[in-house]
């Protein structure tokens, strides 16, 4: 039976500092720190995923308790060097706080670092993702920091320093692990895969380097079912192949094809490279990139690659491309249908948006009903869709005239409501979209915003008006957060900048109508109301009796 082969990035973990790659700073200041002997009770490692902030924790708990230490850097021999390694040690205690994020851990931990260490000088506590831990949890770790034992070092590694309580990070030394940079991790790659005996060409590992954005660890694991697919030397085709990447021809057929806002080609050529196994989110990304190389070289930058080919493009495609693929991804990741949420950014990012669609009609179905003679009576104003259905000449009313223009389409198959902004579209008509966009992120905002409505957009300003009764969700409303994000949903939906100003109403003058009734005026509102999210459309006054 064949035993489970160890991952590349468990196999070739760093052992020294000089051995984390692509943080050169970190492990030098630390190694001085244990040279010099200026070690601190308490250290905060951050940065994304996969860029050795544990590996570095571990290295500098064996560096602390070893009885050798050379340079600044632990020998890997000694009875504590070979413990730590071997995950063996009782004086080094590894906590996922993901999973043990409560009050009742901390306390525990509390109680035991008060117990001197078993076998080495110093107890090392190690928590993995801190970020995790709740608020109680948190302000009964930081009398444990503020008042540390002695023999005590403790290490928080975070990928999201902003969520630590700035009384924890203020007391600990801060080290920033940088995204580590294209040429060193393909280097690195390139280490091991002469050390498995795998043939690899360069520039295929580069493309291994730059799918792993900047994560050794991402970059090891594609790394690792790469050589599992390769027969003989690792190419950048086969690369290309298993991670579902487009080949750089197609890329640049649809580049020019985005630039000259010809979607129907476009879309050709998504169906092609769909076909070929390319991932959506590979895809966007690759185009993102494409465009930050192509913007580089306009604003005077050096080429990266001479291979990078001429693609014609109006002033500002470029930072426009570049800024819609890096909105997409968040939007890709939670699509059902990926590919369909590409085909949807792409359409908008051609400006084939809702505002400049305009559907033709359906030709009428022709039946045995005879049409009606050209002296018949009118069942509908000039320009309506008949239905076929007959509809009682008292149930309806005629748009009045003082609401003709305003707010009224001219054609009901335009799905452009009347009055919109010629920019990016009326935000009235269209909140319906924006609450469902806020919705997909923030929950709790969308139901704020739904106990308003949205009552003018002109010139850039949408106005937002609540019911005095609801004062407490206008004023959630008025955090930067909430106005980023709503600011945020009006920019994907509509394409244009928007400044959100948040009112309450006042009491209407005359009051309701005695017995609930519904005043006139009441009356006009609301239809005037109805019309301008309706527009086109004949409205049914209900509640009278004359069946006006």
């Amino acid at each position: 039976m064949n035993s489970v082969r160890q991952s590349l990035y468990l196999k070739y973990r760093p052992q020294r500092f000089a051995e984390l790659v692509g943080q050169e700073v970190v492990a030098e200041t630390l190694r001085s720190a244990v040279r010099e002997g200026r070690l601190s009770h308490a250290y905060l490692f951050t940065g994304i995923r996969g860029t050795g902030k544990t590996s570095a924790a571990r290295i500098l708990a064996r560096a602390i308790n070893c009885e050798a230490v050379a340079a600044g850097e632990p020998c890997g021999l000694c009875a504590a060097c070979l413990a730590i390694a071997g995950e063996r040690s009782l004086d080094v205690i590894e906590i996922d706080a993901a999973t043990n994020r409560g009050i009742d851990e901390i306390r525990d931990l509390r109680e035991r670092v008060q117990f001197l260490p078993s076998q080495f000088k110093t107890k090392v506590y190690i928590i993995d993702e801190a970020h995790m831990l709740t608020l109680e949890a948190g302000n009964a770790f930081l009398k444990t920091l503020e008042e540390p034992p002695e023999h005590a070092c403790f290490i928080l590694a975070t990928t999201e320093p902003q969520r630590l309580a700035d009384t924890v990070r203020s007391r600990c030394q801060r080290f920033d692990f940088r995204q580590i940079p294209v040429d060193a991790m393909a280097a690195h790659l390139a280490r091991i895969c002469e050390l498995e005996g795998a043939p690899a060409a360069s520039d295929a590992l580069s493309l291994v380097a730059e799918a792993g954005a900047g994560s050794l660890r991402d970059a090891l694991s594609l790394l690792d079912r790469l050589l599992g697919l390769a027969d003989g030397e690792l190419t950048r085709e086969r690369v290309q192949a298993g991670l579902g990447m487009a080949d750089p021809r197609a890329l640049g057929r649809l580049a020019t094809q985005l630039s000259r806002r010809d979607m129907g080609a476009a879309w050709g050529e998504l169906r092609e490279l769909q076909a070929a196994g390319v991932e959506p989110r590979q895809l966007m990304r690759s185009l993102g990139a494409l465009a930050r190389l192509h913007l580089w070289r306009e604003l005077g930058g050096k080429p990266v690659s001479n291979q990078l080919a001429e693609i014609p493009a109006p002033p500002g495609f470029w930072l426009e491309l570049m800024t819609s693929a890096a909105g997409a991804g968040a939007e890709l990741r939670r699509a059902d249908d990926p590919w369909m949420s590409l085909e949807a950014t792409l359409l908008r990012f051609c400006g084939l948006d809702r505002e400049r669609i305009r559907l033709e009609p359906t030709p009428p179905r022709q039946d045995a009903t005879p049409a009606p003679t050209p002296d018949a009576k009118s069942k509908g104003t000039e320009g309506e869709v008949t239905t076929g259905i007959a509809v009682p000449d008292e149930n309806l009313e005629q748009v009045p005239p003082e609401l003709a223009g305003a707010g009224v389409a001219a054609d009901p198959l335009d799905l452009a409501p009347a009055g919109a902004v010629q920019n990016g579209g009326d935000a009235v008509g269209r909140w319906g979209e924006i609450l469902a966009w806020i919705g997909r992120d923030n929950i709790p905002v969308q139901a704020l915003l739904k106990s308003g409505r949205p009552t003018r957009h002109q010139d850039g300003v949408l106005t937002l008006e609540f019911d005095p009764k609801f004062e407490f969700h206008r004023g959630q409303l008025q955090s930067p957060a909430n106005r980023e994000l709503l600011r945020q949903a009006c920019l994907g939906v509509l394409g244009v900048e928007v400044v959100v100003e948040v009112t309450s109403t006042t009491e209407p003058a005359g009051g309701d109508e005695p017995g609930g009734a519904v005043s006139e005026e009441g009356q006009g509102s609301a239809l005037s109301q109805a019309m301008q999210v309706f527009p086109g459309s004949r409205v049914t006054r209900l509640g009278t009796g004359d069946g006006r």
